[in-house]
């Protein structure tokens, strides 16, 4: 669990890098939908400002 979660920390970490660097104001929610499963569905969005 701990490197799932450290994989998906990082992936995101990423994300919100390239994002910042780039000066795009964004929203982002990771959530996991089915307890069963190790997908994580992720929804970004360009906000105003």
């Amino acid at each position: 669990m701990k490197q799932r979660l450290a994989a998906l920390d990082g992936a995101l970490g990423g994300l919100r890098k390239r994002l910042d660097d780039e000066g795009i104001n964004y929203r982002m929610l990771a959530k996991q939908l089915y307890h069963d499963r190790e997908e994580v569905t992720v929804f970004l969005t360009k906000t105003k400002g």
